[in-house]
């Protein structure tokens, strides 16, 4: 599925703007957006990042959506090392189980 993918600095809790009583869709992040890209109808993307702890979301109808975090506060965050990395995101607001 083809989607708007953000990449921000390591953000928490508390850098987020909730969207109205949401626990996965947020209104913005106060923390700098490092990159922006699409992905393609397979949900593929690819960006370019030094190595480092960042947070991802997909915009969803203009919110931020993230359903994960790392329990220390942080939302849907992943690290980069070095080479190549695989980050998997679910979007399964909308399912049914």
């Amino acid at each position: 599925m083809k989607r708007k993918v953000q990449i921000y600095n390591y953000s928490l809790i508390t850098d987020a703007v909730r969207s109205m009583n949401s626990t996965v869709f947020f209104e913005r992040l106060n923390t700098k957006l490092i990159a922006e890209t699409e992905s393609d109808a397979n949900g593929f993307f690819q960006v370019t990042l030094q190595p480092g702890t960042y947070t991802m979301v997909v915009v969803e109808d203009g919110k931020l959506y993230a359903n994960s975090g790392d329990g220390q506060g942080g939302i849907n965050p992943f690290t980069v090392v070095t080479g190549i990395r695989n980050v998997d995101m679910r979007i399964d607001y909308k399912a049914v189980y």
